[in-house]
């Protein structure tokens, strides 16, 4: 674990859902590449740079960089979904240690809580598919902001939703995005490796740790000042 400075925390935990809680980088990039092809007649995402844009922001903002088109934006828009589950059924799991440790953090009464940039319908078919739905109290998706990651807004909002100041909070994530959400909503933040970023760049970010197992991931929730 590295660890940047700052004191631990508890009180309420809030998760990126891709790359953070559950692995769906292939069926994403899957569905995106099926829907890409059928509408744009090219495969895309395909450079890595491209490919981090759709695992941290909302297809609401990335459909219309790819055509000046409103009706290809809408067919984009309008297949995505479909395509994605057609995937995810079959390739979407919690990582090994999701579930145990939201048990746990359940179990501590540590209020937790999603930020997401993923449409609500996908959201929830990945929380039931994987036996989570029941264990995280708030959601905001995509659609229930108007600004999308990095703005604070939506972990605002399930701060609220939790009725948790921000100084007893935390931001766990897997992408710069997620660290720049964190600090802009004044929440401390631990970037995790197991995703799609290795840990330089979320230290750079601003991260208060960085962590490369759900072990030390609860390690780093269980301890100091603010740990319940």
């Amino acid at each position: 674990m590295t660890t940047t400075g700052g004191r631990p925390w508890a009180g309420a935990v809030l998760f990126d859902w891709d790359g953070t809680l559950v692995d769906s980088r292939q069926a994403l990039l899957a569905a995106w590449h099926d829907v890409t092809s059928r509408v744009l007649g090219r495969a895309w995402p395909v450079e890595e740079d491209d490919i981090g844009v759709v695992l941290s922001r909302r297809g609401t903002e990335v459909f219309p960089s790819l055509s000046d088109d409103p009706a290809v934006v809408q067919a984009l828009a309008d297949a995505f979904t479909p395509a994605y589950e057609r995937h995810a059924a079959e390739g979407v799991r919690p990582f090994p240690g999701a579930v145990d440790l939201l048990e746990e953090l359940n179990g501590r009464a540590v209020a937790v809580g999603v930020v997401t940039s993923k449409a609500r319908a996908r959201y929830t078919a990945d929380a039931v598919r994987g036996r989570m739905n029941h264990l995280i109290a708030a959601a905001t998706c995509a659609e229930d902001v108007i600004r999308g990651k990095p703005d604070p807004q939506a972990a605002l909002s399930v701060l609220e939703q939790l009725g948790v100041p921000a100084d007893r909070a935390v931001m766990v994530g897997d992408t710069v995005v997620d660290i720049r959400t964190g600090r802009a909503a004044g929440i401390r933040s631990i970037g995790v490796t197991w995703g799609s970023t290795p840990a330089g760049p979320l230290v750079e970010a601003g991260a208060d740790a960085v962590v490369e197992t759900f072990d030390e991931l609860r390690a780093a929730l269980s301890t100091g000042p603010l740990a319940p």
